[in-house]
Order: C-alpha cells, then structure tokens, then sequence
C-alpha cells in the first residue's frame, strides 16, 4: 500500500536558478484536484502538507510549483486565473476542483464534482448599512466542468485581471467575471465545504494584501492621476 510521500509524483521545471517541484498523485479518474503554489517557506510545506491529505483520501491532485512573479503579493495572487486555465488543459475532459493550497482535506471531497452547472464556488452574502446587499464569490475552492462554457468564464477572468491596479483582488475580477452571459454558476454549500476541508489561511503568514486606508487613498490618487490626464488631453 502506497502512502502518501510515495503517491507524490516529483516533475522538474527550471525557474531562475533552482528547480522547482509540482506535486501529483492519487487515484486517476474523471475529476482531478489542482492548485498551484510559490517555492517558499510558507507556501512549499502548505502545498505538500495539502498533498499528503489529498493522497490519505485516495484523491487525485495536481499541484504546480511555479516561478513567482515580479511585483507585489497582490499581483501573484492575480494569476490565479491564468493558473485555472492552464489546469482545465493539463486535464481536458475532467472536472476540475481548482484550489488554493492553504487547505488541508480531512474527508471525501468527491461530491464536489456533482456541483450543479458550469463553474461552482462559495459565496458570501453581507447586507450593508445603507440597506443594499453585496454578493461576494470566492475564488478559494472552485470547480469547474469540462465544458466551453467554464472555459469562456475563465477567459473573462484573466481578460478582466490584465491590468490589475493597487488594492485589487482575484475575488473582484471573479465577481464581474459572473456576468458572462450563458454561463451556469452555482453556489457551493461553505459549512460542507468546511466540514471537509480545512483552511489555514496562509495569506495571514506570509505578506499581507493592502489594507483598507492604503487601498482608498492607491484608488483617490488613481482616480486624480486620470483626472490630470483628462485635463491634458482636453488642453
């Protein structure tokens, strides 16, 4: 019987001046589990610890080490989309849970697969004090089915992220990514999800998103600066 060290498949990629190691193993079937991470001190024992889990519970998974980028956190954090695109072609014709590696599975997961619809997430609802609501998706756990239609909506996804601005989030790209038309979205249940799988919120170790206060005065001088360019333009 295989354990989970064993079940890890080590694949090499050159990135910069050391190798870097995507993590695969499980049982091959018609659904898969991918994610993707940064070889780092928080995020490299993340992604192997997700693995082992996955690999305990007999699931497939196909975790990418990839290069980080240059820039900020926010800006990897951007990639995400590009990451499930290239996962729905690594595993054309499967479902795919696409997820981040911060998690650590403790039960089945398959019932993820049977999400109704083209593309399936959480999603968080909050009533504002103004009276209006707000519907947050999130990009956390994800599934996405082997169809054209998951595919346009991630398209949307990275064509809406090309220019990302200081204070933005994958999770905002993703919520105007929902207007696709002809794209059926359904909404995960969080407390199964959460049942099953755990989350250890690495964004809270490693370096942190802009907060609040920085991210309205990056968007006030965004908005003068394109004030000024109008100004120059109109002479």
């Amino acid at each position: 019987m295989k354990t989970p060290s064993d079940a890890i498949r080590w694949g090499t990629a050159l990135a910069g001046s050391f190798i870097v190691s995507d993590l695969r193993g499980g049982t091959v079937g018609s659904w898969v589990v991918c994610g993707w991470f940064t070889d780092d001190p928080v995020y490299r024992p993340l992604a192997e610890q997700l693995a082992a889990s996955l690999a305990a519970i007999g699931a497939p998974y196909d975790l990418a080490c990839v290069p980080k980028s240059p820039g900020s956190w926010e800006s990897n954090t951007l990639a995400k989309a590009g990451r499930a695109l290239a996962a729905l072609e690594r595993h054309a014709g499967k479902t795919v849970i696409f997820m981040d590696v911060d998690y650590t599975a403790t039960g089945d997961i398959s019932w993820l697969t049977e999400a109704p619809g083209d593309v399936a997430m959480q999603m968080v609802a909050r009533r504002r004090k103004n009276g209006s609501a707000r519907l947050a998706p999130s990009a956390q756990v994800m599934v996405f089915k082997p169809n054209e239609a998951a595919r346009r909506f991630i398209e949307a996804w990275i064509d809406l992220g090309r220019q990302p601005q200081p204070g933005d989030t994958s999770e905002a790209f993703l919520t105007l990514a929902c207007a696709v038309p002809e794209v059926s979205i359904s909404c995960l249940d969080s407390a199964r999800v959460a049942s099953v799988l755990q989350h250890s919120w690495a964004s809270r170790r490693g370096p942190r998103r802009m907060s609040g206060f920085w991210r309205e005065i990056a968007n006030t001088l965004r908005s003068l600066a394109s004030r000024r360019a109008l100004d120059v333009a109109r002479g």
